[in-house]
């Protein structure tokens, strides 16, 4: 199937970026991600919690800190979703994506 090794390819892509612009192309495109496959979104979550260190990590937070209610909201729910049991589900991983309360 073409689209599998279109997404491979991208994931491969994204592994070459440095961390800090992961983190900060991420929440530029949190709206994209609310909006993907749910498989997909938890692949990018968990590329981020693999590849960022705390200092990235800790960045994430404070971006996301100033985004529209709604993608806040939606994105700690996706999280939520993907720890609880899919890709961030791992006790490595789970909790390393930390937002604010509203």
């Amino acid at each position: 199937m073409p689209t599998t090794g279109a997404h491979q390819a991208v994931y491969a892509a994204l592994h070459r970026f440095p961390s800090g612009d992961l983190v900060s192309g991420t929440v530029l495109a949190v709206a994209d991600v609310l909006s993907i496959p749910r498989d997909h979104s938890g692949q990018v979550l968990q590329l981020l919690t693999l590849l960022a260190n705390a200092d990235d990590l800790r960045t994430f937070a404070a971006a996301c800190d100033r985004l529209e209610p709604g993608l806040r909201t939606g994105l700690r729910g996706l999280i939520a979703d993907h720890e609880a049991d899919e890709w961030l589900a791992d006790e490595r991983l789970a909790g390393r994506l930390q937002l604010a309360r509203d």
